[in-house]
């Protein structure tokens, strides 16, 4: 291993360091070419920016001047041709013809004049025939040619002046311009020329020797005047370069480089080209306005470029000396670098021997302090070296039992089972057979003792100089591994809880169950069985009892099952059980009852009693389903429809139950989405008075219109809601509605009256629900006290104190509750009277017969009256008929809700009811007050006609019936006292309608008339009670009437005693009232008397030991109360003041202050102590007259 540490030396210098320097050498330069560069054409852009610049304000200065200059002449002439004095001089001048007379010379005088200011070469007078007058103004000058001439008419012809271009003259000057005036009569009618100035322009005399002049020093630049003749350009002017060019040069205007042709071309502003001597200039050309001549002022490229040349040179210089001084830097710093280099390349070489054998130190180190096992072998397989870690392992006390000895054949011979395990096939050596790292993660070695043990471990390969000399092997003892791998398995494929399989090991086993029966066309059964409401026990004795119920459960169902059948927990209450090699459906049938059986049994949890049944869905294969999940699927369904028609029964799957099934999950889907598509809305069904007959309430009831389905009804998605948790949000939506609503229609101005508002279980189960109910009333601004919160009975027996504790908040926030459905639940009567409730509903099941089922009559009556005498409000459900409306009214129940009055209708059609003030038909039988109310019942009419004959003299109100039907629903809608049957009827006998009619109506006087005797029965109809006389047909007319008014005085008798018991009750229960609100009081005032006392005491305490002195006089002027520290400023330990007339005890000035209540004073008494003392009346909360005086020490007069 140090051969190999010490071949690693490190190498000399790296060839890259060598280029180093050479890079940035180049990089350097590179930069300083390149910035160089940047520099240069920096400044050579801004010297020709400033030369174009300078060009462009010259040329722009002389086309300025040019175009003055011109404007000059032409306003001179404007000014002779428009003055009338010398119009008028010339006129008369003309008209005498001396040529020296006094107006001539005014006007040789004048024209002298202007020939010195304009300096015109020469002037002459022509008149309206164009004949030149002579006058000596420029004796010198040659008179106008006939181009003179002709210019003199046409100024006279077109009365204005004329100004020539540059034009060449037969005569001195051989450039010159011509400038005409024309002279007019002033007030001439026809405004005729009479005459016309002639003036000579030469050049010569100013334009050209401004045109060659330049403002700055220059040797090259100069400046054209040129005009455009059709395919020429024309220089006007003497150039500064070249004599003898104005009129005379020329270009054609198709040279593009000439910068005057391109000035013709109509390009103008700065241009570069070439000049009249093709060498290369750079120019600005300008048109002269109002005129056809344009100007080019120029400079040669090559006097600009001197400068930049010269600039040029200089960054070349400095460039070239900053590379040159960079190589010399770059080539010092790369000698210094390679010094420093070579000087740490020995120092890392003295570095490396250290760490080589501190390497090797470290590695005999970490062979014998390393946890993992590690051996070495050589390419025989012979044990080289062994940690002690490998020594620990394999039970061996010292190196030298393994060094030498062969691996294999030491630890390594066998399997796991015992079995040799040949040495070819051992893959600890192919790390040197192959050279490669080789792991294995599962293996046995063997202890030295014999005994096997799992290892995993890696076989590294030894290599020295390229040749592989053996391998070096790392394991390590996975015994605890193992032993976690396999806890886990377990876990992931066993229910912690019961120790039964999970989903996941039921899943393999039904598919390895399917398998199993495709290939041998056998069968088998899945069954998905649910407990029965166990929410209940696991949310009232809690989540502990329900485990070990659960696991109770799970116990009994592996207990009654075959041996091979799987049973397994699906989730919560949930098992399934997979039944394979099924033969016949009556073996599943048979299995599920005994399953049925054993849960049917009581369980002991906790030292309770639980009694709790199952509801178990088959699925058979291959008649329900051929894959796992359809299997599953069907019993799942199959068990849901067991639980439907009652629960603790078995189901086998059919084909409906699947359709139920998915309308089931396509409801739940959509309800997902109904809120927020505002797919739900509410109707309200009236509550009633029973004895106004006004709508004193109502209730909210959901409706679903579906997009596809059209009005969903509350039971088809109410529980789906319930299951799937839609509920609590749909539940608020409700409430938030309904309590908007309600107030809207009181802000509206309608009567106030509450609303009723069902809470589902989840609902109120939610720990928030009061302050959601608070929030919501806040946000409609409804008074609590027009809401009314509805729960069931079995939704409070779930957790009666939590239930308990939950509707004390919603009462005391004012809110009414109310238990709904009452009496189809399992209430018990002692918590029932600790609800804070106000009303109960009698259930809709207990009123639909009510007029003709004498339970449901019992049931109905039993809750009213019970209702009542706990001070609580009864409605009634579900009221569709007269005969109902008129019992429960008789019954005296409080209110009535249903189809009688009306449907469920939307908020507008009930808002119609209330401003209609819609209310109940006041009842005829009510109406009739206490008239005697006869029912006679016989099925021959005309028995009935005789007897109504017979009995109408007395005054009664006759009832007439031919069947018992008939005669219950007249029974229902009137108070009838006295009833007369016939034994012989077609659907029940007379006897048995009595008996009926006693249970539903027992303060009735009944009797049977009839003809046929049933003597048994007659007497025991007798006997019960249920007939009060039997009387025979034919009839004797006056002892018939005698009977019937003897019935109805018993009938009255049993009423009057009825009304006086119920007043008797009325007082007693009045004088409870009274009594127990005296025990209240007197408790009440027991208890302020016992706190004022101890008030008393306390204050009593706080006078006695305060730090002033407090003196109570009473009216008589006796001292009532004194406390210690007054005893003490008067020295009265012997004779306390308390009980002495103040006047006897009390200085003068202090009985002064308490006769006048003045302010404060001092006092000193003659033992030397000073105070300071005042007096008040006591308040008038004191109920008495007297003074307090307060004495207090004067701490600062002391002394």
């Amino acid at each position: 291993m140090s051969n190999e540490l010490s071949s690693a030396s490190p190498h000399p210098p790296s060839r890259l360091f060598a280029w180093v320097p050479l890079l940035a050498f180049a990089l350097m330069a590179c930069v300083i070419g390149a910035t160089a560069y940047f520099v240069f054409n920096r400044y050579k852009e801004a010297v020709k920016q400033e030369a174009h610049e300078t060009l462009g304000g010259i040329a722009g200065m002389r086309v300025n001047q040019v175009s003055e200059w011109r404007e000059a002449y032409k306003k001179i002439a404007g000014v002779m041709a428009s003055d009338p004095l010398l119009a008028m001089e010339i006129e008369r001048w003309l008209q005498r013809g001396a040529p020296l007379d006094h107006d001539a010379q005014g006007i040789v005088q004048r024209l002298k004049s202007l020939r010195q200011a304009y300096d015109f070469q020469g002037v002459f007078i022509l008149d309206e025939r164009g004949a030149v007058r002579d006058l000596p103004v420029t004796p010198d000058a040659r008179p106008p040619t006939a181009y003179g001439v002709n210019l003199v008419m046409e100024a006279m012809r077109t009365r204005r002046p004329i100004l020539t271009d540059l034009h060449p003259g037969a005569e001195a000057p051989r450039v010159r311009l011509d400038l005409v005036a024309p002279i007019f009569v002033r007030g001439d009618a026809r405004n005729r020329a009479i005459a016309g100035i002639y003036f000579r322009i030469d050049p010569q005399r100013y334009l050209f020797p401004l045109l060659q002049s330049w403002p700055s020093p220059s040797p090259s630049a100069e400046t054209i005047l040129a005009r455009r003749e059709g395919g020429e350009v024309v220089v006007l002017n003497n150039l500064r370069h070249r004599d003898n060019t104005a009129l005379q040069l020329r270009f054609p205007v198709s040279e593009k480089k000439l910068l005057a042709a391109m000035m013709a071309q109509g390009k103008g502003g700065l241009m570069e080209g070439v000049d009249y001597r093709e060498i290369q200039v750079i120019g600005a050309a300008k048109a002269i306005p109002d005129s056809p001549w344009f100007l080019v002022a120029k400079m040669d490229k090559e006097e600009l470029y001197v400068q930049i040349h010269r600039t040029a040179w200089i960054v070349a210089a400095l460039s070239f000396f900053l590379i040159s001084g960079a190589g010399v830097a770059t080539g010092l710093w790369w000698r210094q670098q390679r010094a420093q280099l070579l000087a740490r390349q020995y120092e890392e070489k003295l570095r490396h021997q250290v760490l080589i054998e501190r390497s090797e130190r470290q590695t005999r180190l970490l062979l014998k302090s390393a946890a993992e096992a590690i051996y070495g072998v050589d390419m025989a397989g012979s044990i080289t070296f062994a940690n002690p870690a490998c020594l620990h392992m394999l039970g061996y006390e010292s190196e030298d039992e393994l060094i030498g000895r062969h691996a294999h054949e030491l630890f390594h011979h066998s399997y796991a089972d015992g079995s040799p395990y040949p040495v070819e096939k051992c893959r600890a050596y192919e790390a040197y057979l192959s050279n490669q790292v080789i792991h294995v993660d599962n293996e046995v070695f063997w202890r030295k003792d014999g005994s096997a043990f799992p290892v995993e471990y890696w076989s590294h390969p030894i290599r020295h100089e390229g040749q592989v000399e053996g391998s070096v092997v790392t394991f390590m003892d996975i015994t605890e591994r193992k032993r976690y791998e396999s806890q886990l398995e377990r876990q992931a494929n066993y229910d912690e809880l019961t120790g039964l399989a999970n989903r996941n090991l039921f899943q393999d086993r039904l598919n390895q169950a399917l398998i199993y029966s495709r290939r041998h066309g056998g069968g088998l059964a899945v069954l998905f069985i649910d407990l029965d409401n166990f929410k209940t026990i696991n949310d009232s004795l809690g989540h502990d009892a329900g485990d070990a119920l659960l696991a109770q459960v799970a116990s009994r169902l592996a207990g009654n099952v075959r041996e091979g059948d799987t049973v397994a927990r699906h989730g919560g209450d949930e098992f399934v059980l997979l039944l394979a090699e099924i033969r016949a459906e009556d073996d599943v049938s048979m299995i599920a009852q005994k399953l049925l059986k054993a849960l049917s049994a009581p369980f002991h949890v906790g030292g309770r009693e639980l009694h709790i049944t199952c509801s178990v869905g088959i699925a058979s294969y291959p008649k329900d389903g051929k894959d796992r999940q359809t299997l599953l699927k069907n019993a799942d369904a199959a068990m849901y429809r067991a639980k439907e028609i009652g629960r603790n029964n078995v189901q086998f799957y059919a084909e409906e139950m699947n359709v139920k099934a998915m309308e089931r999950l396509m409801l739940e889907n959509s309800l997902h989405h109904a809120l927020e598509r505002n797919e739900f809305l509410l109707h309200y069904q009236p509550q009633v008075d029973l004895r106004s007959g006004e709508i004193t309430g109502m209730e909210a009831l959901v409706r679903w219109q579906h997009p596809e389905l059209g009005v969903v009804s509350p039971a088809r998605f109410i529980p789906v809601a319930e299951d799937s948790g839609m509920i609590i949000p749909l539940g608020e939506w409700v409430l938030r509605t309904a309590c908007a609503q309600n107030r809207a229609w009181q802000c509206a101005g309608l009567k106030p009256i509450g609303v009723a508002v069902n809470l589902s279980a989840r609902q109120f189960r939610q720990p928030n629900l009061v302050e959601m109910v608070a929030g919501i009333l806040r946000e409609s601004g409804l008074d609590p006290a027009h809401l009314e919160l509805e729960v069931t009975e079995s939704l409070v027996m779930q957790n009666v104190e939590e239930a308990i504790s939950t509707l004390g908040r919603l009462k005391a926030m004012g809110i009414k509750l109310s238990i709904d459905d009452f009496g189809t639940g399992y209430s018990s009567l002692n918590y029932l009277k600790r609800f804070p409730i106000h009303t109960l509903k009698i259930d809709q099941s207990f009123v639909r017969d009510i007029t003709t089922d004498p339970s449901d009559a019992a049931i109905a009556k039993t809750i009213i009256s019970m209702a009542h005498e706990l001070g609580l409000t009864v409605i009634a459900e579900g009221v569709e008929t007269e005969e109902q409306k008129s019992f429960l009214r008789l019954r005296h129940c409080d209110e009535m809700q249903g189809y009688f009055f009306s449907r469920p209708v939307p908020a507008q059609e009930f808002e119609t009811l209330l401003r209609e003030r819609r209310s109940l038909q006041a009842d005829a039988a009510a109406e009739a007050g206490g008239q005697r109310t006869l029912l006679l019942l016989d099925d021959e009419e005309n028995i009935l006609t005789s007897l109504t004959r017979l009995l109408r003299r007395d005054g009664y109100k006759i009832l007439r019936a031919t069947n018992a039907a008939a005669a219950l629903d007249l029974l229902a809608q009137n108070p009838a006292g006295v009833i007369i049957s016939d034994q012989r009827m077609p659907e029940m006998t007379g006897v048995e309608f009595l008996r009926r009619v006693k249970r539903l109506y027992p303060e009735t006087v009944r009797m049977v008339l009839s003809g046929y005797t049933d003597l048994k029965s007659v007497t025991d109809a007798i006997n019960e009670g249920a007939i009060y006389k039997f009387l025979t047909k034919p009839w004797d007319d006056d002892l018939l009437r005698a009977n019937i008014l003897e019935a109805f005085q018993r009938y009255e008798l049993a009423q009057d005693n009825q009304r006086l018991n119920e007043e008797m009750a009325a007082i007693n229960e009045e004088l409870n009232r009274a009594k127990q609100q005296l025990e209240t009081r007197v408790e009440q005032k027991t208890s302020e008397l016992q706190h004022n006392a101890g008030v008393l005491q306390i204050s009593q305490e706080i006078f006695e030991y305060l730090s002033v002195g407090i003196i109570g006089v009473g009216e008589d002027g006796l001292i009532a109360a004194a406390n210690r520290k007054a005893n003490e400023i008067f020295d009265a330990g012997r004779r306390p003041l308390a009980g002495y007339l103040a006047a006897d005890r009390l200085p003068a000035a202090m009985i002064e202050c308490l006769e006048k209540d003045g302010g404060r004073h001092a006092y000193q008494f003659e033992n030397g102590l000073n105070v300071i003392f005042w007096c008040h009346s006591m308040s008038p909360a004191s109920a008495s007259a007297g003074r307090l005086l307060v004495i207090m020490p004067n701490e600062q007069d002391g002394d």
